[in-house]
């Protein structure tokens, strides 16, 4: 019974911690900086009309450590869809004070890339440390429009929302 008790109590914690809603934040952003890097850099990338195998990596621009990217990209009437797995390699958000490691999944379906518009999904598993140490699960859900950005998830245990307006002068 003992064993029994222990086996569900592991199965019940699953693979990451629940965290504090400020550090489901802090990871949330430092996670989505990652990967719009990484996505940058797979965008510039020269690809054929149809797109084909994604593999680069890519130096933090802002801080330290890297960021591996595979998967596949393709393209067709001015459509994008991605299918990748960006691999943080000690990712130092230096505004955070926030180490990334770990890997998540992003499928994206864009109609079109300027403006970017479309929606993407989000999820893996990060271990965090600086200012938040923890493995934290990733589950998340967004949207580009022209005039903006919206996600929607749940990170650390956390369920967090956010939207970023843009507009022009």
């Amino acid at each position: 019974m003992r064993r029994l008790c222990s086996l569900v109590a592991l199965l019940l914690a699953g693979c990451g911690s629940t965290v504090d809603h400020p550090s489901a934040v802090k990871v949330m952003n430092s996670a989505l900086g990652g990967t719009i890097a990484a996505d940058g850099q797979v965008v510039s990338t020269d690809w054929t009309p149809t797109g084909g195998d994604v593999d680069v990596t890519l130096t933090n621009p802002v801080g330290s450590g890297s960021a591996h990217v595979v998967g596949t990209l393709s393209k067709g009437s001015g459509a994008v869809s991605e299918t990748v797995d960006v691999t943080f390699t000690q990712w130092h958000d230096p505004v955070a004070n926030l180490t990334l490691d770990g890997a998540l999944h992003e499928a994206g379906n864009f109609a079109t890339v300027a403006p970017l518009a479309g929606d993407v999904v989000l999820d893996g598993a990060l271990t965090a440390s600086g200012s938040v140490d923890a493995k934290v699960d990733v589950d998340l859900k967004g949207s580009y429009s022209p005039s903006g950005f919206s996600v929607a998830g749940d990170v650390g245990g956390q369920s967090l929302s956010a939207s970023f307006s843009i507009s022009a002068p």
